[in-house]
């Protein structure tokens, strides 16, 4: 129970203070940060408030599990976790933005915002990928609704029709059967791999594009999702749509893959992109060069 966890934490942050003489708590998500505020309070302390997404924002989201009480209660503590850190941990730029107009604080001041990411600086992606008749996409992560599984078989059975590629979806095992469900009779190729987050890291090289789909939802718009970097590192494009935290952004102005709107068929964006960037190596090796 939440009460049960606080109390575990209190006595965690008191046996560190005692034994280690640390007065500065990371603390990660909402309870931690309640410890924090009480041994500022207590101590004078110093926590720094990770709220790791948008509490209140991700229990209303499809969900009737949850008072209005409950959510106007997280809301307001939340405004004083902000207010009352040390800093605070944002994992976009417009996560930060979105608490900023959400509670009408001041937050601006640089030096008490530490980013996960910063726009600022250049991306290495060392490996040029080789020519090969068939295009290899594929897609890492869990099959949440918000990750648009759905949406994306969609759009590659229609990007079927002209272009000869193998889609790989690297998932957990007991998203198996709705996978392959969804990706039957629709027209292409497909495979489904259950491995360690290791063995993707090795296998993405061997890729030209990596999905990166999110909905019109607060959740998507604030979010940093670790496969961006996952995709870019190892030189994937990333095939996206313009609610993704940050990235959208980084991917148009920084030329690292195609923006496409899901509610239409924007399968002709995803071929002209193709055509450009892989099928021309020359180019393809330009774009890996360059970022």
């Amino acid at each position: 129970s939440p009460i049960r966890d606080i109390i575990h934490i209190i006595k965690d942050v008191y046996l560190i203070r005692k034994n280690d003489g640390i007065n500065t708590f990371h603390c990660r998500s909402y309870l931690p940060s309640l410890v924090g505020l009480l041994f500022k309070i207590l101590y004078r302390d110093k926590y720094i408030f990770d709220p790791r997404g948008v509490l209140a924002e991700e229990l209303s989201y499809d969900s009737k599990d949850f008072s209005k009480f409950y959510i106007y209660f997280i809301n307001w503590i939340e405004r004083y976790l902000l207010l009352m850190s040390y800093k605070n941990i944002f994992v976009s730029i417009k996560m930060k933005d979105f608490y900023i107009a959400k509670h009408n604080i001041n937050l601006t001041n640089e030096n008490n915002i530490r980013y996960i990411y910063s726009n600022r600086g250049r991306f290495k992606l060392p490996l040029v990928k080789p020519s090969v008749n068939c295009i290899k996409l594929c897609y890492v992560g869990s099959t949440n609704k918000y990750q648009m599984i759905r949406e994306m078989t969609d759009l590659l059975s229609n990007i079927s029709a002209e272009i000869n590629f193998s889609m790989t979806f690297f998932i957990p095992k007991n998203s198996n059967s709705l996978v392959d469900g969804l990706c039957k009779g629709k027209g292409f190729q497909y495979k489904i791999e259950n491995i360690s987050n290791e063995k993707v890291a090795l296998e993405l090289p061997k890729f030209h594009y990596g999905f990166l789909l999110r909905g019109n939802h607060i959740l998507n718009k604030v979010a940093s999702p670790v496969k961006f970097y996952e995709y870019i590192s190892t030189g994937l494009r990333v095939i996206s749509t313009k609610y993704v935290g940050d990235y959208s952004d980084l991917i148009q102005t920084n030329n690292l893959g195609v923006i496409v709107d899901i509610d239409q068929d924007q399968s002709s964006k995803v071929i002209q992109d193709i055509n450009a960037y892989v099928y021309n190596q020359e180019v393809f090796k330009s774009f890996l060069d360059e970022k």
